[in-house]
């Protein structure tokens, strides 16, 4: 199973580039039992998975390019929750009678 299952494509991003943003921190000093402490939605990674993306990263030819680098690494993204349909309504109401069309999107 996936630890991110149930989580947005947008969470699951965001929660990615938070990470980057950490492990990055001089403050941090590279020490990632303290990193990985801090981001528990990965427990249970695998952790030469995160290596990856993190050396991905932080190689100069893609530049920080996200969504490059995230289209490399779909196994982050495996279980994204689906977004629900919205649906529009569009027409008029004559008395309690609704004329129009319903669009699902």
């Amino acid at each position: 199973m996936n630890p991110l299952e149930g989580k947005t494509k947008v969470e699951i991003e965001q929660l990615l580039q938070d990470y980057i943003a950490t492990v990055n921190n001089p403050r941090y000093k590279g020490n990632m039992n303290v990193i990985n402490s801090k981001f528990p939605e990965f427990q249970g990674m695998d952790v030469q998975l995160l290596q990856d993306y993190i050396a991905t990263y932080n190689n100069p030819d893609y530049s920080g390019n996200y969504a490059v680098i995230n289209s490399k690494f779909p196994e982050f993204f495996a279980g994204v929750k689906k977004k629900r349909p919205t649906t529009r309504r569009y027409g008029f109401f004559f008395g309690r009678w609704f004329f129009g069309l319903v669009r699902h999107s």
